[in-house]
């Protein structure tokens, strides 16, 4: 690949356009660019200076591994003006339903190019199992698909549960049956622990615990009878989670763990900046990656470019455990509550995701997914006022003047006292 040939490919040519939509707001506001150095993107900027370095020093195709850094560093930049704005806003319900809205066109998108090209929208496996991947029109593989559409059903179970509105609910089920029809391992794996995470907030909520234990333990009990009464259901569960592989395939992950290995051997090769972002210095037959978010990273930029993700990562659970650990009145601020449910999602879905893909390694929906969840989890205050005066949650979403007032004075406090949210 060369310069100008990259000029032709509309993808390429879509991060370039929007790479110079954010130098020009940048030059805008210049100032939104220090917040690249500052708690949590400061780690976000060492890695895509790692992965400049890999392109120019060591890769072997460097005109690809300089596009796949320019991809990162347009996120880098996305984040800062993103930070920038909610920075003064204090409040990330906007950024999140953005990354919903985003992800909820892409599954549209899909679902088009299902009916513009039905032929090559599925992929055909062994037993008899379609799985949901568009190959032509709008490309994306069944794992994102899968993962993605947990990501929606998940977020908006959440909001039907919590708001109470129909709508919510069809727009959760017609997610997992996009989640479904993508046969997707991981899709599945997270939408259960989704569950799981939801069930637990809803327990910390004293007006929804009752329902949510009794919801939860008849939900339970019905699924563990059936699996012990009906081998009809528990083969119909294990060949939709297996996707009739053998039970082989599914102890090797299927064929992950010996793909790990390889890719292990090749880490040693090139340890402190790997063989180039976006390239391997061994060829991978008809697996097209490693499967893997960390070791592709440790492969293609080594030490130097994992680390820093790494440290974005326990950043980002630092913060979130602290947020989780205050005595917050849930009942008081649905606002509040759905804030710190979309954290936990997303952070649930997008990083345990990445254990089985590498999506999150390049620019994606993975990356953007991991950005969203840092740059959020900081604009959210550390104690929140109410209209009786209460600290711990947030006011209601129609609030008075007089209360808006309060919580800009507070939020200046806070700022103060917490300048790691600058």
């Amino acid at each position: 690949m060369t310069l100008q040939s990259s000029f032709a490919d509309p993808q390429i040519l879509g991060i370039y356009m929007l790479m110079a939509y954010c130098l020009y707001c940048l030059m805008r506001q210049p100032g939104s660019l220090r917040y690249a150095f500052a708690s949590p993107l400061w780690p976000l900027t060492i890695f895509t200076v790692v992965a400049f370095a890999s392109a120019v020093v060591i890769s072997r195709a460097p005109m690809y591994s300089l596009w796949r850094s320019a991809e990162t560093s347009v996120v880098l930049l996305w984040a800062a003006l993103v930070f920038s704005h909610l920075k003064r806003e204090q409040s990330p319900i906007k950024l999140f339903v953005a990354y919903y809205a985003m992800s909820a066109i892409m599954l549209v998108a899909v679902l088009v190019a299902v009916v513009i090209d039905p032929q090559n929208a599925w992929i055909h496996e062994q037993h008899k199992v379609d799985r949901l991947e568009t190959s032509s029109t709008f490309m994306m593989a069944a794992n994102t698909i899968g993962v993605m559409a947990a990501l929606i059903a998940l977020a908006t179970l959440a909001r039907f549960i919590l708001l109470t509105k129909v709508r919510y609910l069809a727009l959760s089920l017609a997610a997992l049956a996009i989640c479904y029809g993508a046969r997707s391992r991981t899709g599945f794996i997270v939408f259960v622990l989704g569950l799981l995470v939801l069930t637990g907030f809803l327990l910390r909520m004293p007006r929804r615990r009752g329902i949510a234990s009794i919801v939860g333990g008849l939900a339970g009990v019905l699924i563990v009878g059936l699996l012990l009464v009906s081998p009809e259901f528990t083969d119909s569960v294990v060949h939709t989670f297996t996707r009739g592989h053998s039970e082989a395939n599914i102890r090797s992950l299927d064929g992950r763990v010996p793909l790990w290995t390889e890719g292990l051997k090749a880490f040693e090769q090139y340890p402190i900046l790997g063989a180039g972002y976006g390239t391997y210095p061994v060829r991978l037959v008809g697996r097209g990656h490693f499967h893997n978010m960390f070791l592709e990273l440790a492969v293609t930029t080594g030490v130097l470019g994992l680390l820093p993700i790494l440290i974005l990562l326990g950043i980002i659970g630092t913060r979130l455990g602290k947020l989780l650990l205050r005595n917050h009145n849930y009942d008081g601020a649905i606002s509040h509550s759905i804030n710190l449910l979309d954290v936990l999602l997303i952070a649930t879905v997008v990083i345990v995701s990445q254990m089985s893909t590498a999506a999150a390694a390049y620019y994606s929906w993975q990356m953007i997914g991991i950005v969203v969840l840092a740059v959020g989890l900081f604009a959210i205050p550390d104690t929140y006022v109410t209209n009786d005066g209460d600290s711990n949650c947030v006011p209601s979403v129609v609030a008075t003047q007089s209360t808006s007032s309060t919580l800009q004075n507070h939020q200046s406090f806070e700022v103060q006292k917490h300048p790691i949210i600058l």
